[in-house]
């Protein structure tokens, strides 16, 4: 890292932003790859968005189990829809990380962002509101390349298109900070490359793949904001995916505590409403997702910035907040 993107990027770090989007491919991936971010925001009791683009459903659709789900040991034992027993565990997790001001009860609706556009469905919890696009999993990289040219949520409600996915986006982010300056949105790196500085540690190059849901959920939101001149002078925090597994800690001893505090309560309601999740073949059949894999992304948080084009925007009105 040259001196220049050091000082640039400490200067960003202690500059304030004063909302926050957050965007992932599956429920859990704000709480175990993004966790310190998100939980210092929440607290902090900035308006905070959060937008979940798949359903995490592991090929269960909208039922609790189907034959792809049974094989892969991922399924629900108790008769509930698979992908609902998720959303109730994220959002278990994030109530944990409220200000003590607010309800803890979610106010659940839909919201349409236009004309032609899908209904999606959304919870309010405090100073955080979600939203659940609910695309297949795994097939976002797919989508995205155009394998798919169009792709339905799994329960049927909305049929997507590139374009109306990254209009959905491009609104979100208009509809709940379109009055704000300083929004800050956090995504999974759209282009990650482990020979650049920002992802090595001490000159270790990684050699780890990612989920490719991780990356396209990056990319739609790159090009939602790119190709929107309202959006020109967004910046962006680009987050490591799977890779942080193999680099120390870099949460302080109370952040990583809270961290591990909302993954078990999302980990409780996976257990207590019946979903099988683990990785680890010696744990499969039991509840819940408690494994070696989920854990061993605790303390772990790894971003690079992304400043938007000085020659799009002469005033930067969203500023980076957290230190790496």
């Amino acid at each position: 890292m040259t001196f220049f993107s050091l000082a640039l990027g400490l200067a960003l770090a202690m500059a304030p932003s004063r909302a926050t989007v957050y965007v992932a491919a599956h429920q859990d991936d704000i709480v175990l790859l993004m966790g310190r971010s998100v939980q210092t925001d929440i607290k902090a009791d900035l308006p905070t968005v959060l937008i979940v683009m798949t359903a995490g459903d592991a090929g269960n659709g909208s039922s609790p189990a189907s034959a792809m789900g049974i094989r892969g040991h991922q399924y629900n034992q108790m008769g509930n829809p698979y992908f609902r027993v998720r959303h109730n565990a994220q959002e278990a997790a994030i109530t944990y990380w409220l200000p003590a001001r607010h309800a803890r009860a979610p106010r659940r609706s839909t919201e349409s962002f236009g004309d032609g556009l899908p209904r999606v469905e959304k919870v309010e919890i405090g100073n955080v509101m979600l939203y659940y696009l609910n695309l297949p999993d795994g097939q976002l990289d797919a989508f995205y390349t155009g394998a798919q040219a169009t792709m339905a949520d799994i329960e049927g409600v909305n049929v997507y298109t590139q374009e109306s996915l990254r209009n959905t986006l491009r609104e979100i982010i208009r509809r709940n900070h379109s009055s704000v300056v300083g929004v800050m949105v956090h995504t999974p790196d759209p282009t990650p490359d482990f020979r650049a500085p920002d992802y090595n540690e001490n000159g270790m190059v990684h050699a780890l793949s990612d989920h490719p849901d991780h990356v396209a959920a990056g990319r739609f939101m790159r090009d939602a904001i790119e190709s929107s001149a309202e959006l020109a002078c967004v910046n962006r925090s680009l987050y490591m995916g799977y890779w942080i597994r193999t680099l120390p800690d870099s949460m302080t001893y109370s952040e990583k505590q809270s961290q591990v505090s909302a993954f078990t309560i999302l980990d409780t309601v996976l257990k207590n409403q019946g979903n099988i999740a683990s990785r680890d073949a010696q744990l499969r059949e039991r509840l819940g997702s408690m494994d070696a894999f989920h854990t061993s992304f605790y303390g772990k948080q790894k971003w690079r910035p992304l400043l938007a084009p000085s020659d799009r925007c002469t005033v930067v009105t969203t500023v980076v907040r957290h230190a790496r």
